[in-house]
């Protein structure tokens, strides 16, 4: 008696919080739309409150956009990600944080492989739009540890990385 069930719209008692949807006993349960604060909209299926298995993710902030799974309301899985500067990310995703994909930037480079802390970091390799190619260990964005630069001219370096600049003589 007097739970929420079936479709309707909740509104939070201090107006943070819409959601119109489907419920079952007072849950969100079933297809829904949660707008939080007017920052953040979630559409797709709800399970006891939580977004679960493909649906969307909007941060109206910075109009970030995400597409695709969740796990216990958050990104999980795989999952696209449009940044408000036009690069775009691909892959996979545990805890809200991409791990392992690639990225593809507005410019016309492309990035793939392991992130760390929201940063390509591990092995990787990456496609610049003027015809030069890296692959090797990445930190914080940049090549660092042993790569390989196989530049447009055909000229290449094999060798350490440090910051983003090769590091000794190389092969």
């Amino acid at each position: 008696k007097g739970k929420m069930h079936g479709n309707g719209k909740l509104v939070s008692s201090n107006r943070q919080i819409t959601y119109v949807g489907q419920f079952r006993n007072n849950f969100k349960w079933g297809k829904g739309k949660a707008l939080i604060k007017s920052i953040n909209s979630l559409t797709g299926v709800f399970i006891a409150n939580k977004i679960e298995g493909e649906g969307s993710h909007i941060d109206h902030r910075n109009d970030t956009k995400y597409f695709g799974h969740f796990k216990d309301g958050e990104r999980n899985g795989q999952g696209n990600c449009v940044y408000p500067s036009g690069n775009r990310f691909s892959g996979l995703w545990k805890n809200n944080i991409p791990y392992q994909g690639e990225l593809f930037l507005r410019k016309g480079d492309r990035l793939q492989g392991e992130w760390k802390d929201d940063h390509f970091s591990g092995s990787g390799q990456i496609q610049f739009f003027n015809g030069n190619f890296y692959e090797g260990e990445w930190k914080q964005n940049v090549p660092n540890g042993f790569g390989a630069m196989k530049y447009n001219d055909g000229s290449v370096y094999n060798g350490q990385w440090k910051n983003g600049k090769k590091e000794g003589n190389g092969v």
